[in-house]
């Protein structure tokens, strides 16, 4: 192996010294900070998600906790939109919903985080 980790406490390069090397904590921090700006969600709306409604039910149906909160972000409406090809970004798909321009068992849905049913 070219660089081993276990070996060196710097990372390859010119600056490696500098390369900062994350905490559990800081790890954690920016995982959920990718979450929250590939599905476009505040944090307000985030931490709704995670608190409330993903604990009660992966609690009900015994699923993780981490499962219960990627099948609700991947149920939002716009999500479902971006998945089905409708639009290329989530942005896209956001704007669409917003538009009226999606329409869910004949009637107009305009919020990107209503959640579809199975």
């Amino acid at each position: 192996m070219k660089y081993d980790v276990r070996k060196r406490r710097k990372m390859p390069g010119q600056h490696g010294a500098n390369a900062p090397r994350y905490s559990e904590y800081g790890k954690l921090l920016r995982n959920k900070q990718m979450l929250k700006r590939i599905y476009q969600l505040s944090e307000k709306q985030f931490k709704r998600l995670v608190t409330e409604t993903a604990a009660k039910y992966a609690k009900n149906h015994n699923i993780g906790h981490d499962k219960a909160v990627f099948q609700f972000l991947e149920r939002r409406l716009d999500t479902i939109v971006l998945r089905a090809g409708l639009a290329q970004t989530i942005m896209q798909s956001r704007q669409m919903v917003v538009h009226g321009h999606i329409t869910l068992n004949t009637k107009k849905h305009n919020i990107p985080s209503y959640a579809v049913k199975e």
